[in-house]
């Protein structure tokens, strides 16, 4: 298991990918949650933890990517990925800054990461880049 850390600047470059995010329109497999979680923690890391998660531009092709990839769904990618990069679950009440979330929306469940303001979570859904409270969260781990 590798563990990883953020850089020293990792708040600007945190705002940096979400700002850019924002300006972007929503696309599988370019500009969807979970390529957007894996942008930002690249930034704030310099580790892609997406390296083996690409080649699909479907609602359905990602489905079954994630089915084949964890035998589930977002949740349980989301585990396999914090269990390879040592990312450890915390309770929800007390997520950080930074930290990647999974919370349930009117299109289901989408993973994101908690803002700079510590208040939000921000992913990118049909609509383009959404922020949600966070204490809607469902699964918080740390980064």
């Amino acid at each position: 298991m590798t563990r990883i850390s953020r850089f020293e600047d990792w708040p600007r470059r945190l705002e940096a990918v979400l700002a850019e995010a924002e300006a972007d329109r929503f696309e599988w497999g370019r500009n969807d949650c979970g390529l957007l979680a894996a942008r930002a923690i690249h930034a704030m890391t310099g580790v892609d933890i997406a390296a083996d998660l690409k080649g699909y531009s479907t609602e359905e092709e990602a489905s079954a990517f994630l089915q084949g990839y964890a035998g589930g769904g977002l949740s349980e990618a989301c585990e396999k990925l914090a269990a390879k990069w040592g990312l450890d679950e915390v309770d929800t009440g007390l997520a950080q800054r930074g930290d990647a979330a999974l919370v349930c929306t009117r299109e289901g469940s989408v993973i994101g990461i908690v803002d700079l303001s510590g208040r939000y979570i921000a992913a990118v859904s049909h609509n383009g880049l959404v922020r949600v409270p966070v204490h809607w969260a469902q699964r918080i781990w740390h980064i």
